[in-house]
């Protein structure tokens, strides 16, 4: 069931750099963390002062007790705002925003999850509530190199991972990594598949997905600055029979793969 948003001053538990520029932010929430569910996400008021002036959003990558936990890494004004956030200190939420993945009628298919960078974040939660629900999920997480992997072990969940330059993991994008894998593994309806990451990335796992049969979820980033579908900022094409465009921060930030209409080339990156 999806929860009413609030607006909320959530005091801050920690905030540590755990990879190259990249926190992971607890803040204690109890409504947050009681209502969230895997995929929905948060918006955040980057400072007090209105500079800048919209909010941020971020997917909420796991809940522990009454925390909530945020991955981000500092790329502007607002995550560099974000990073000076000490203990005690508040951020300004809104949430829970967006709809959540869909884990159910799977007919007993192994998740896979894939994630591109930062795009792994909201695929933690789900790892988190499939491993509590007794399903043993494959993990595959890429980046460009080394020092931007924050979630380098799983002792609960099998982790394969990928870097660009060769330093860590499989030397190559995730969906390379993705590939192989199934090349060695798949057979029919075996798996069922969640992912975000850049959107490159996730038109190539669609693409691989199609040509296994794989039920695929996306997870869609956008900038969202209102939440709630005012602003307009954060259309996505699909294709028919859905209407031409959807909402990520209100039809989403989940999807179907197969409503969507990817723009950008078809080739992957991780």
């Amino acid at each position: 069931m999806k929860s009413d948003a609030i607006v909320e001053q959530a005091p801050v538990v920690s905030n540590e750099e755990v990879a190259k520029k990249i926190f992971w932010l607890k803040l204690r929430s109890t409504y947050l963390a009681e209502r969230t569910e895997p995929g929905q996400f948060v918006n955040i008021l980057a400072s007090g002062n209105l500079n800048p002036l919209w909010r941020r959003p971020f997917s909420v990558a796991r809940i522990t007790g009454n925390i909530i936990e945020i991955i981000y890494k500092v790329i502007g004004r607002g995550t560099r705002f974000m990073s000076t956030l000490k203990v005690d200190d508040t951020a300004n939420l809104l949430g829970p925003l967006g709809n959540s993945f869909n884990v159910q009628n799977t007919d007993n298919r192994i998740p896979m999850l894939i994630g591109g960078g930062l795009g792994f974040a909201p695929l933690i939660i789900l790892r988190d509530a499939l491993v509590n629900s007794g399903i043993d999920p494959v993990l595959f997480m890429g980046t460009p190199t080394q020092s931007e992997h924050y979630y380098k072990k799983d002792n609960k969940a099998g982790l394969l991972l990928s870097s660009d330059d060769g330093s860590l993991g499989y030397h190559g994008f995730v969906t390379d990594l993705l590939s192989n894998y199934l090349a060695e593994n798949a057979t029919s309806n075996q798996y069922v598949a969640y992912s975000c990451g850049p959107e490159p990335m996730m038109a190539k796992v669609a693409a691989i997905c199609r040509k296994h049969n794989i039920p695929l979820q996306l997870s869609i980033e956008r900038e969202m600055a209102c939440g709630i579908g005012f602003c307009q900022g954060c259309v996505i094409e699909q294709v028919p029979p859905q209407r031409k465009y959807a909402l990520v921060c209100k039809d989403g930030p989940i999807f179907d793969a197969k409503t969507l209409q990817f723009t950008q080339d078809d080739h992957g990156e991780s």
